[in-house]
């Protein structure tokens, strides 16, 4: 029962040094521009297609490797174990030259839900999650954030797409008008 317990501390550290090899690995990887070399447009294809690691994670890792490029004490943090990779994450949207101090310090002092709140504090638009999400082979969730001059625009669409066709103006129906008009001028 211990021996498990041992085993699975012993590969929890293994882990948080195998993110902050491929944080490095990433960085050097952009620096010399080997994605390019090997064919990929950007860091993000690159993770997904050539490394395997799918859009969160790539997503993750190379946001996470290129604020660390920007703000070394962020790399500083990470490579001393004070914060994880994953905390790291959490910070981006918040993250400056200028407020580093401060935001390394809860990342170390605070748990991680209540940094999750702080940062949305400081930036409300990082607690939202913009996401498409399949639901089933022909329905997805479209999920995003819009301010209130966008939600007013919208739902003039909405009623002008309902009174066209004669129907209650579905989301996905305004949607798609939007992106064909759009798409078409």
């Amino acid at each position: 029962m211990f021996a498990l317990h041992e085993r699975a501390k012993v590969l929890v550290q293994k882990y948080f040094t195998l993110e902050k090899e491929l944080i490095g690995l990433l960085q050097e990887i952009e620096r010399e521009g080997i994605h390019k070399w090997l064919g990929y447009n950007s860091m993000h294809q690159y993770c997904v297609v050539a490394l395997g690691m799918n859009d969160h994670q790539a997503y993750g890792f190379w946001s996470v490797a290129r604020k660390c490029t920007e703000i070394p004490a962020l790399q500083t943090a990470i490579d001393t174990g004070k914060i994880t990779a994953s905390t790291a994450k959490r910070l981006i949207p918040v993250l400056e030259e200028s407020n580093t101090e401060h935001w390394l310090e809860l990342a170390e002092t605070i748990p991680q839900k209540q940094l999750e709140k702080e940062v949305a504090k400081a930036n409300p638009k990082a607690a939202l999650r913009e996401r498409i999400k399949p639901l089933s082979e022909t329905l997805l969730e479209f999920k995003s954030g819009i301010d209130p001059e966008t939600e007013r625009l919208l739902l003039q669409c909405k009623e002008l797409c309902a009174q066209k066709s004669k129907s209650n103006g579905a989301w996905n129906d305004v949607l798609k008008s939007l992106a064909v008009q759009y798409l078409k001028s």
